[in-house]
């Protein structure tokens, strides 16, 4: 009897090796589980977003939703990049959406979105896949240029009226409306005007521009003055110097002309003068009517009758004077 039953143990035992092994093979060669996909990841927007063409511009607080179509068997999915989440599912989904702010700054901001097919306490587990989804921040508004018509010059100053142009210009969502005013103009003169034109970007981004303008349409004053003065005749007898003052209120003097100094002899000399002030306005003056007579007059005499022939005379000799001079003439008679 005792043999008999060791022998039934024998038996049971071997059957349980093999089927032990019969499941570890089936477990073995059993294909793994696929891998989860993503067949589409996209953004869209809300309130703080706009769409332009296909991209999608989103401001600081724009709303945005990201949706994404996984395979089947998806149970979690991760998000990283320009923005971070996980979602999990105790049942496997294809479809998944998740909520978020837009933040500061510019330009394109990507996520990556990862699924996988299980999840653990501490994290998605499977064989992963991924895509990719962008859009494109935008929080700063246009640029706006003001061209001024004519060009100030060199020193900044115009001296016409000037017509300034505004142009904007935006590089993220567009331009929505502006710039305003789209022309403007300064016309009184200035020491220095600001102008400003501001203009809105589709997502309501706000960019102005400024430009001033300094204005001096008014010629500077120039005089001019000589020195010694003329004589009670008008006439000078030594050289004369001629000097000019100038000056401008409001752009300044550029330039003033030195002092000349006439030392020759000539009737109605005259000498001219020109200030200019930094906008390039010009105003000229002269000083004229200068007679400069540096030569003494001749002065001759020769006696009414003639001498005897020893070249004597025996009683009072009158002598009769001549006067010439060839420039400013004789002041008054002769001796």
């Amino acid at each position: 009897m005792g043999t008999r039953m060791i022998g039934r143990h024998g038996v049971r035992s071997a059957r349980a090796i093999t089927a032990i092994a019969v499941l570890v093979a089936a477990i073995l060669q059993s294909p793994p589980a696929f891998a989860a996909s993503v067949s589409a990841a996209a953004f869209t927007g809300g309130a703080g977003t706009v769409v332009v063409g296909t991209t999608l511009y989103a401001r600081s607080g724009g709303s945005l939703t990201l949706t994404l179509t996984t395979s089947a068997d998806t149970k979690c999915v991760q998000v990283s990049g320009a923005h971070t989440a996980e979602q999990r599912s105790a049942t496997a989904k294809s479809s998944w959406t998740f909520a978020f702010s837009a933040g500061s700054g510019d330009g394109v901001q990507t996520i990556t979105a990862t699924a996988r097919p299980e999840f653990n306490t501490n994290a998605c587990t499977g064989q992963p896949g991924s895509r990719q989804a962008s859009y494109v921040l935008d929080n700063t508004g246009p640029v706006v240029t003001g061209a001024l018509a004519p060009l100030p010059n060199a020193n900044g100053w115009n001296r016409a009226n000037v017509t300034i142009t505004w142009t904007a210009t935006d590089a993220g969502s567009g331009v929505a409306s502006g710039p305003t005013p789209a022309s403007d103009s300064v016309v009184a003169d200035t020491a220095g005007v600001t102008r400003t034109s501001s203009a809105t970007d589709r997502l309501g981004n706000t960019g102005s521009g400024a430009v001033t303008v300094k204005l001096d349409k008014t010629n500077p004053v120039i005089t001019g003055s000589r020195s010694p003065a003329a004589n009670a005749n008008g006439w000078n007898n030594a050289p004369v110097t001629v000097s000019f003052s100038c000056s401008d209120a409001l752009s300044g003097i550029a330039s003033c002309p030195g002092s000349t100094v006439l030392s020759s002899n000539g009737a109605a000399q005259s000498v001219s003068g020109t200030a200019t002030d930094t906008a390039g306005n010009s105003a000229s003056a002269t000083v004229s009517g200068i007679n400069i007579d540096r030569t003494a007059p001749q002065l001759s005499g020769s006696p009414t009758t003639s001498p005897n022939a020893n070249g004597w005379y025996k009683g009072n000799v009158t002598i009769d004077w001549s006067c010439t001079d060839a420039l400013s003439g004789i002041d008054g008679s002769c001796p």
